[in-house]
């Protein structure tokens, strides 16, 4: 991670988790995904997971992760102006969370 930047971790996510509920850019994120099938991180602009309606509301960014293995991607800075909720589900705009969890990481500022 850069100098200078915060950083999240959350192990074993099956639902929605709100990380911030104010504006960020955020840098970087990576996920594991120890399962046998693929998954897909949500990332939604929100302020809170109440916010959030899977299946419905739309993703700002989507990350897929295949079975048993990791994927990560870097910005020069994507803008949330609300806050940051993600969210790692079976299919990329679906609304069933992982049953086994992923591991989510990541860089803001």
């Amino acid at each position: 991670m850069a100098f200078g930047l915060d950083a999240f971790q959350n192990v074993a996510v099956t639902g929605s988790v709100s990380v911030l509920s104010h504006a960020l850019h955020l840098y970087e994120v990576a996920a594991f995904n120890p399962s046998a099938a693929i998954a897909h991180v949500q990332l939604f602009d929100s302020s809170g997971t109440a916010g959030v309606t899977l299946g419905t509301t739309a993703a700002l960014y989507i990350l897929t992760v295949n079975p048993a293995d990791s994927a990560r991607t870097r910005w020069p800075g994507l803008r949330f102006t609300k806050g940051l909720v993600f969210a790692p589900t079976t299919t990329a705009t679906g609304a069933t969370g992982v049953a086994g969890g992923v591991n989510v990481e990541g860089a803001y500022g």
